[in-house]
């Protein structure tokens, strides 16, 4: 899967710029208290080589179905706190979103560009990309006749809505990234749109869609003040009343134990055909050994967002049941700079540097992992053409570590636990209801400890507590990642064939809106910023050439590497499993774990 998915993307352009999502499955998060230095502008790029389109385009066929009716049954583990795709912060938000949002294109199961809403996927080179002075404009046309559920026409004016939605001071919560560069949308109600960027966007081409918020209906957007948005629009509460686009639309929901969708009346207006089932559920159970349980006892025919963690427990699923691929997935520790500088003045970067030096990831792959992963060098996936083995960014070395804390002054006590000036050396380590993360962190415990440095070890629930979007939970909730309460993180990333996607999670941030702190400009929940690493970041967002992408990014896994980290240790990369019924056809793996269910809409079910 790896050398496959390598050759399908080494040298593309970045005129197939995707932006699935990257993110650490958390929303963005709040500036920093002090400004921070302004990134760069990246000067104009001139337009690259084309790269022809069939060489990225999806060539997904379904299979046609045998049989129509029936109900099936997807199953998460994680619960669902959203059915708004602009604010989704974890895998079953996004999981719950797709069947009833399209996005303009969107990625199949090999990582190629599969239009949805769009009939065409607009490239440099047939004309539908056209860059000038630095600026860009791109064409989409909208597949003609496509209708919304309450069966109004899908049009231009849709996405000018949606535009002018997400980039509403108001609407607290929702990123900006890619929209704030948008000048203008053309097209009004007609199928024709020209989006116009201020500058050079790489990452366009799934900017309505996964991680970021899908096209969506004016004339049901515009219904609530952009400040209610987050309350008021696509609520848990009352499905129904949303305006959907999807072969299956929401229609009934448990909180604590599914959703249930009904068909689409208008499903056949964007995908050529009706809905296959009468009925799609989407059933959550709190913790993967519970799902796993529920897949024995067949109730029901697909399990999601399992790993490689789940894989020792599954030795008695039948070969033909259990589906396995490398992911776009990987797992790192996250130090938050700000908190840790507030807790021990100017000597939290050699108390952060001493900690990554004392951690042996090594022994979290062979211990919690049982072996079952390989190390990570960085937040990006090996299957991706920018990808870069990079040095790794620290190596375990627990003498090198006390030696940082010895020359700061903070002493072991009788404890063992440092201290300087009366006050310990103590940190919170949180993380979700996985039992791999929670023994993980356990162990970092236990070799913070050998270092001197006691750990609080706090297990939260994945939604609302670590994830909780930053106008969803309250500013206090302990260890909400977007919010900074917390000292240390275990949490996953979705890399993305976007090469900017990881750029929210890096920069010092704010992106689109500068003048504006109180609305949450990035994904950065380390505080940890680097001038350096904001100018490459800068490059990468501005260029469509993949050479300069490539170097670029090589800079940034560079000072990744480097003693300027602060923030962030990569530690494993993950496979997806999944779980499947033999009675249900056109399931398609995609390396995005969030994507699962990115084809539903030909899903089909034997009796």
């Amino acid at each position: 899967m790896h050398r496959r998915l390598l050759s399908l993307l080494a040298g593309a352009a970045l005129i197939f710029g995707a932006c699935q999502g990257a993110s650490s499955t958390a929303a963005p998060t709040a500036a920093p208290t002090a400004a921070p230095t302004a990134a760069p502008t990246a000067a104009p790029t001139a337009a690259p080589t084309p790269v022809p389109a069939s060489d990225l385009v999806s060539k997904y066929v379904a299979e046609p179905a045998a049989k129509t009716g029936g109900t099936l049954v997807m199953a998460e583990w994680q619960t669902v706190t959203t059915l708004n795709p602009a604010y989704i912060s974890a895998n079953a938000d996004s999981e719950a979103t797709n069947p009833a949002f399209p996005n303009l294109v969107k990625l199949d199961g090999d990582l190629k560009y599969y239009p949805e809403l769009a009939s065409n996927v607009p490239t440099v080179e047939n004309g539908e990309v056209v860059v000038s002075g630095g600026k860009m404009d791109v064409t989409w046309k909208l597949k003609p006749g496509m209708k919304w559920s309450d069966g109004k026409p899908i049009t231009c004016a849709d996405i000018e809505a949606t535009v002018k939605w997400v980039t509403d001071k108001e609407n607290v919560g929702v990123q900006t990234v890619g929209f704030a560069d948008i000048t203008a949308v053309d097209g009004g109600t007609g199928t024709d749109c020209v989006i116009h960027y201020g500058q050079i966007y790489a990452g366009y081409l799934l900017q309505f869609g996964l991680g970021s918020s899908a096209v969506l209906p004016k004339h049901y957007i515009e219904t609530v003040p952009p400040k209610d948005a987050a309350t008021k629009l696509y609520t848990l509460k009352d499905p129904k009343s949303g305006v959907y686009a999807g072969c299956y639309i929401p229609a009934e929901v448990d909180p604590a134990a599914q959703i249930t969708y009904l068909p689409n009346p208008n499903c056949a207006t964007i995908y050529g055909h009706p809905p296959y089932l009468d009925k799609l559920i989407f059933k959550y159970y709190g913790d993967s050994p519970a799902m796993v349980q529920g897949f024995r006892a067949n109730e029901f025919d697909l399990a999601m967002d399992l790993s490689d963690a789940d894989r020792p427990t599954l030795t008695d699923i039948p070969q033909d049941q259990l589906f396995v691929q490398d992911a776009l997935f990987s797992e790192a520790f996250f130090y938050n700079n700000k908190r840790l500088k507030e807790k021990y003045g100017d000597d939290y970067k050699t108390i952060i540097r001493a900690m990554m030096t004392a951690t042996d990831v090594d022994s979290i792959i062979k211990g919690p992992m049982g072996g079952t992963v390989t190390r990570a060098t960085s937040f990006l996936s090996p299957m991706l053409w920018f990808y870069k083995d990079a040095p790794l960014t620290t190596t375990f070395d627990l003498a090198k570590a006390q030696a940082l804390l010895d020359a700061a002054g903070w002493t072991p006590g009788a404890d063992g636990v440092r201290a300087k000036g009366g006050k310990k050396l103590q940190v919170e380590i949180c993380t979700t209801k996985r039992p791999y993360r929670e023994n993980t962190i356990t162990l970092l415990a236990s070799q913070l400890k050998t270092l001197g440095v006691l750990g609080e070890v706090k297990v939260k629930p994945a939604q609302p507590d670590v994830f909780g979007s930053w106008g969803e939970v309250p500013a206090d909730t302990d260890c909400n990642v977007q919010h900074g309460n917390f000292d240390i993180a275990m949490h996953g990333n979705t890399s993305s064939p976007d090469p900017t996607s990881f750029r929210p999670l890096f920069v010092s941030g704010p992106i689109g809106d500068p003048d504006d702190p109180a609305h949450p400009p990035s994904s950065n929940e380390m505080r940890w910023f680097s001038p350096e690493m904001d100018a490459a970041w800068a490059t990468i967002a501005g260029t469509l050439d993949p050479k300069t992408t490539k170097e670029a990014m090589g800079k940034v896994l560079d000072i990744l590497s480097s003693e300027q980290n602060t923030g962030y240790l990569p530690l494993f990369n993950h496979v997806n499993v999944w779980l499947k019924s033999p009675k249900m056809h056109n399931f398609v793996p995609n390396p995005a774990q969030a994507a699962t269910d990115w084809n539903s809409e030909d899903w089909w079910i034997e009796p």
